[in-house]
């Protein structure tokens, strides 16, 4: 009976182990492309796309901001915009809270502080 208990936990550990970087950097990269802007905004390209886990990370939730780039259109105006979005994941959900957007050319100064604190 212990063997078979034992048997169970370790098949099963693998099922509660949190998301990997890569799992919710692809999910934020799909609402930035999908989400983060109105509908009269197309997003051209998503890119420098990273996820930077905070203290409370850990094997089995993860806590963390994704940063990245977004480039956007909208009529004859493009611009390149720095996002920080806050992700947790629990129990295989990941919650992208809403991101914090700059537009460097006019937030930079911001923008870089903001970065610095929160995207290491």
């Amino acid at each position: 009976m212990r063997k078979l208990i034992l048997l169970v936990i370790i098949l099963a550990a693998p099922c509660v182990m949190a998301a990997s970087d890569t799992e919710i950097v692809s999910a934020v990269k799909q609402r930035a492309e999908n989400g983060f802007f109105p509908k009269d905004v197309k997003v051209v390209s998503v890119k420098e796309v990273n996820f930077f886990p905070d203290d409370r990370d850990t094997a089995y939730a993860r806590f963390g901001n994704v940063c990245g780039k977004a480039e956007i259109s909208k009529d004859e105006s493009k611009a390149t915009l720095v996002f920080i979005a806050p992700v947790v994941e629990k129990a295989s959900q990941i919650s992208i809270d809403v991101p914090t957007i700059y537009d460097l050319s006019k937030q930079g100064e911001i923008a870089e502080k903001d970065i610095q604190n929160r995207c290491k």
